[in-house]
Parts: C-alpha cells; sequence; structure tokens
C-alpha cells in the first residue's frame, strides 16, 4: 500500500498521514476482529510491552502461559516472532502497537496506564534507558521521559541512537522547550537546524560574564545554545568559527561543575567530545586534545564506550598527525582496550584511530601494516567530517611509497567530493596543501609546487616545511633557510614539521656553514629518536644523509630507504614576453595574430615559440598549453 500511495506516508513530524492511518486502523481492526474473545483480550493485555518473550508476556497478562497467544498474534499479523539462536521473543510493528495501546486505553486506562509507569521503573532498574524512556512516553509521563533522556543522554546516543530521535520527535514541543537539553536534541538531531530558533540567540563571549552565567539559572539553556550553533557552524563548514564558539564556552562549563555541577554532568563527555571535533577540524589540535582528554576521563567514569573510543582515537590521530608517534601509540593503547560494538557509531568514530594507526606505521616505515589500516579506512563518504585526515592518510601513504602520482589523483579526487568543507585554513587545508606541495616536488614539478607554495596564507608550520623544501630541491639554498626563520622551531607545537625543519636546514648549509649543519643534523638524530620517527630521514637524499653522518660521527638509522624526494628538482622559468605570448594563445587568439596583439614583429614571436617549447619539453601550441598548466605557469 505504501509503495502505491498517492501521497508520502509521512509528515514532516514522520507521523503517520491520514490516509495511511486509515489504512493501519482498517489492518488492525480486521485483524483483531479474526479473534476470539480471550486471544483479542490478550492482545490487548500484551499490548502494553513493546517486545517480549513467553515469561514476560505470562507476567503482564497474568495467563498462565501465553505462547499459544503470541504465535497467534503472529499468525495473523499483528505481532512478529523472533529467534536469536537461544530465546524466542516477539516484537509489534511500532504503527499497530500504537492502534491496540490505545483500543486497550480506551476499555482499561487505568491498569494500562499503571502497567507503563511499572515497565518503566523496572527498565530503568534494569539499565535500559531507551525502553524505560520510550515506556515512560506511552505513558504520557513527559516529565519521567525528559528526565531520563537528560540524564543517560550519551548511553541513549551510543546505543540506542534510533529510539533516542524517535523519543524526541515524540516529546510535545511544550515539553521540549522548557527542557534546554532536550530542545538541543531535537534541534541537532531532527533535522531541524536551518532557520532554528537558537541560531540567532546571543549568548556572552567573555569568559569572566560566563563564569558568572555558570553560576546562576540560565546556565543550562545558554550551555545548550551554545553546543547546538557551534554544531550549526561545524555541519554549515564554517570550522574557524565553529571551534571558537566552542573554545569560549570551556568558562561556562567549568563554572557549572563548580556550582551546580547536577545540570551539566550526564551531557558533559558528549559535549566536551562534540566541541573537540570542532576544534581538531578547525586546526587547533592543542586545545582539541586538552577537550578530548577531559571527555575520555568523564566518559570512562561513566561508562560511555562511544565517547571513550572517539575521544582515545581522536587523541592518537591529533599526536600522529603532530608528529609524535610515542604518544600516539599511548592513545591507540587505550582505544583498544574498549573492545566493543558501539552499533550505530561504530564505524564512524573509529576513523581518527585508524588514521593514526596509518600515520604511525608510516613514521616507522611499517608500509604494510600502513596500507591494511588504510584499506579499513577506505574512501571517506561525502557526510565523513574526518575526510580531510582520512585523505591525508592515504596521501602520506603514497608519499612515502613513491607513489606521488596516485597521491595528487586521490588527493584532488577526495577534495571535490568534500568541496563545502574544505575551507581555508581548516586543518584539511593545511594537511592537503603541505602534502600536495610534497607530491608535485616527488614529481619533479617544481613550478606547480612553488605555486602552491606561495599562494598559503596560513603560515602553518608544515606548509612552511613544505615551501622550504621547495627553495632546497630547485637549489635556492639561502632562501630555503630565509623560509624556516619565520617559524620558532622549538616551541612551534609541531615535532613532525620541526624535524623536517632541521634536516632542511643541515642540508642547505652542507657545504657552506658545516657547523650549524652538523648541529642541525645532530638535533635531527636525537629528536627522532625520541619521538620513534624514521621516515622523517626519507625527506633528504642519501647522499646528503651519508655526507652528514660523516660529518658528525652520529650514523644514519639502519634500514631508512631511499629519499622520497628526486636530488634536484627542475623549476622551469618563462620570461615575461613568453608567458604573455602564452596567455594571448590560452585566451584563443590565433598564432598569425600574436604580433599585432603584442605590438611586436612576427620573426619575434616566432624566437618566443621556439623558446617556450623548448624549455617546456614540447612541440606544439596545444602541448605547451596543456604543459603550462600542469606546471601552474597559467591558472
Amino acid at each position: 500500500m505504501l509503495r502505491i500511495a498517492p501521497v508520502a506516508p509521512v509528515d514532516a513530524d514522520r507521523r503517520l498521514v491520514p490516509p495511511v492511518d486509515r489504512v493501519v486502523d482498517d489492518y488492525v481492526q480486521q485483524r483483531l476482529a479474526g479473534l476470539d474473545d480471550a486471544a483479542r483480550k490478550g492482545a490487548l493485555g500484551v499490548a502494553v510491552l513493546r517486545h517480549c518473550t513467553v515469561v514476560e508476556a505470562s507476567e503482564t497478562t497474568g495467563l498462565e502461559s501465553c505462547e499459544e497467544l503470541l504465535e497467534r498474534l503472529d499468525s495473523v499479523g499483528l505481532m512478529f516472532g523472533r529467534f536469536d539462536g537461544v530465546h524466542r521473543s516477539w516484537v509489534w510493528p511500532a504503527a499497530v502497537r500504537d492502534r491496540i495501546l490505545d483500543l486497550a486505553r480506551r476499555e482499561r486506562p487505568d491498569s494500562i496506564d499503571h502497567a507503563l509507569v511499572r515497565l518503566a521503573e523496572e527498565n530503568l532498574a534494569a539499565g535500559n534507558y531507551a525502553d524505560a524512556a520510550a515506556y515512560a512516553v506511552d505513558g504520557s509521563e513527559w516529565d519521567t521521559a525528559v528526565h531520563l533522556i537528560d540524564e543517560h543522554w550519551s548511553d541513549l546516543v551510543a546505543q540506542d541512537f534510533e529510539m533516542l530521535v524517535h523519543l524526541l520527535r515524540v516529546i510535545p514541543d511544550e515539553i521540549a522547550d522548557r527542557r534546554p537539553g532536550i530542545a538541543a536534541g531535537r534541534a541537532l538531531f531532527l533535522n531541524t537546524l536551518a532557520g532554528h530558533p537558537m541560531l540567532h540567540v546571543d549568548i556572552p563571549t567573555d569568559p569572566d560574564e560566563l563564569a558568572v552565567v555558570g553560576a546562576g539559572p540560565d546556565a543550562a539553556e545558554i550551555l545548550h545554545v551554545g553546543l547546538v550553533q557551534a554544531i550549526a557552524l561545524r555541519m554549515a563548514g564554517s570550522l574557524r568559527e565553529a571551534g571558537d564558539r566552542a573554545a569560549t564556552l570551556i568558562p561556562l562549563v567549568d563554572a557549572m561543575q563548580t556550582h551546580q555541577q547536577h545540570n551539566v554532568t550526564a551531557q558533559l563527555p558528549t559535549i566536551r567530545l562534540q566541541w573537540a571535533i570542532g576544534m581538531q577540524l578547525a586546526g587547533d589540535l592543542q586545545t582539541a586534545t586538552s577537550e578530548f582528554e577531559l571527555a575520555y576521563r568523564d566518559a570512562l567514569k561513566a561508562g560511555f564506550d562511544f565517547v571513550v573510543l572517539n575521544a582515545a582515537g581522536s587523541i592518537a590521530a591529533n599526536w600522529a598527525i603532530l608528529g609524535d608517534p610515542m604518544r600516539a601509540d599511548e592513545w591507540i593503547t587505550a582505544e583498544s582496550r574498549v573492545d566493543t560494538s558501539v552499533g550505530y557509531w561504530d564505524e564512524m568514530i573509529r576513523v581518527g584511530g585508524r588514521v593514526a594507526r596509518t600515520l604511525v606505521a608510516l613514521d616507522r616505515l611499517d608500509h604494510d601494516r600502513a596500507k591494511t589500516t588504510l584499506d579499513l579506512l577506505g574512501v571517506p563518504p561525502a557526510g565523513e567530517e574526518l575526510w580531510g585526515l582520512v585523505a591525508y592518510a592515504h596521501t602520506q601513504h603514497a608519499l612515502s611509497t613513491s607513489d606521488a602520482y596516485t597521491g595528487v589523483a586521490w588527493l584532488h579526487r577526495i577534495i571535490d567530493g568534500h568541496r563545502s568543507l574544505h575551507q581555508p585554513g581548516a586543518l584539511s587545508d593545511v594537511l592537503l596543501t603541505a602534502t600536495e606541495i610534497d607530491l608535485q616536488l616527488a614529481l619533479g614539478n617544481g613550478n606547480r609546487a612553488r605555486t602552491l607554495a606561495e599562494s598559503d596564507t596560513t603560515g602553518h608550520p608544515l606548509i612552511v616545511v613544505a615551501a622550504a623544501r621547495v627553495e632546497l630541491l630547485t637549489g635556492h639554498l639561502e632562501e630555503a633557510r630565509a623560509v624556516l626563520s619565520r617559524i620558532t622551531w622549538p616551541s612551534c607545537g609541531w615535532p613532525r614539521a620541526h624535524l623536517e625543519a632541521l634536516l632542511i636546514e643541515a642540508a642547505a648549509t652542507l657545504y657552506t656553514d658545516r657547523d650549524n649543519a652538523t648541529r642541525a643534523w645532530a638535533r635531527t638524530v636525537t629528536l627522532a629518536e625520541t619521538f620513534g620517527n624514521r621516515r622523517v630521514f626519507t625527506t633528504v637524499s642519501t647522499q646528503v644523509r651519508d655526507e652528514l653522518a660523516a660529518a658528525t660521527g652520529i650514523a644514519v638509522p639502519e634500514g631508512i630507504p631511499d629519499a622520497v624526494f628526486p636530488d634536484v628538482v627542475v623549476e622551469i622559468a618563462l620570461t615575461p614576453r613568453e608567458l604573455g605570448v602564452l596567455v594571448q594563445l590560452d585566451r584563443g587568439v590565433e598564432r598569425k595574430d600574436l604580433a599585432d596583439t603584442l605590438f611586436v614583429s612576427y620573426n619575434t614571436i616566432k624566437t618566443q615559440l621556439r623558446s617556450i617549447y623548448s624549455k617546456l619539453g614540447v612541440h606544439t601550441i596545444s602541448e605547451a598549453l596543456v604543459r603550462a598548466r600542469e606546471l601552474g605557469l597559467l591558472k
């Protein structure tokens, strides 16, 4: 019937539309009419149970054995049975149960409502929070239902997310609006963020003012409004703003923990986790790691496995990206201690840990192990927020295994699929810009690498190192050192970039300032051993490594393969007049018209074209234009 219905079966609130409602009513009435009085009475009694075994049905209805009853309800199409290999149970289709429960309530309202309240209490005592809240909703015990959702939010998100969404949907607006946590949950999970009133509420940003608010009656509401705004900004791709909004709320939570802990404790691990993700995506890894650690500790005490897994994996990813495999390993171990599936979110929350495992394996030059984890990561789907980290892991593997061409192709494919989230200055932008510069250098495309380096406006240590490497490999040694001088390396907070900067410094001064090169090499070897990073030595040539080792007496670690970059990268330089010729050709000007367009002689054009062909290694105008675009000479 639903397939051929002329209307959508549900409305905007996910409730059945009247035509479908009538069909369900007819269906239920016809099947109840086919039962004898005892079976019909039994059906109305069992209707209070959302799902049941024979024993549970007998306890609820008072009948000695309900197996025959349940089989009968199954055979007429009111319930359906399940078998897990050990036990049999029966469950109602939700729409069918709603109708029968309405009938039962009309015929014996007091007993039905009493039974629903009892079931809510029994399930709460047994730790079945989703069922407890659902029975409270069935009995219109709204205060009990919203209290359960507020108190056990993290459990419901992790273990019964679909039920949580259903509960948020059916709670009346007037009830939800009085509970900030419920209102925030509805805004986030019911696809109602666009245009939501919470997005337009002005909240304080001054730390001192927030500390005062945290002691007052409006604290919970401000906290949830801020959380919704931060997540809405993140979903819209405004990653820096989302991270900043989350960071401003930290003093509010600190004050609430001091003055009214009961209003924040239950949801705090999930809230901190969401904040930290926003900070991570914005590129503020140090602050994100601190918030992830707080979320991890709170969740560990509360037993919220999905937060524990997510936080531990995310911390590991942050340390692996920063370039500290040792610390990343500690958190990979912490993540692995939670040996369980967390249902709906399981694959999603393991992305950070898998990225960390890949990068740590690459830093140890264990390419096989890195590939195994990459296969688990796969291609990030369109909705994956950590797509940039996944792309970084894949492209770093391509660079480390001397497969730069595949890396470039993979990088652009993934960026094109996540263009709306690829924001300037965000973590994905920094990681993938630095990686593409390196990939282009590995391919020998000096021009393209320089264009990318010069387009950067962030001044991020990873990109600064990549830009310095452009200068080094194209033979501009002093310029390489000048680029490196933009960063105060020991305190920059990026061990990976610091190590690579030391090696560039050593290589750039090897033949001009042997003492400086010796110091840089010695520091590299010491720090690389401290951090457990062997891959860094593949960023300079074997000859340079050997000469530095000979000069200092500090040997290259054993088993380091050849460098991933060529010893020298050729950079093609066109004169302004030659570039002008290419620009006009790219605009569609015919060769025969170039002399008039540029106000030069025809012989001059012939000479410039010969020079262009020679420099680009091509023979025709079309080849020249293609090559010029590849090199970044033409936009």
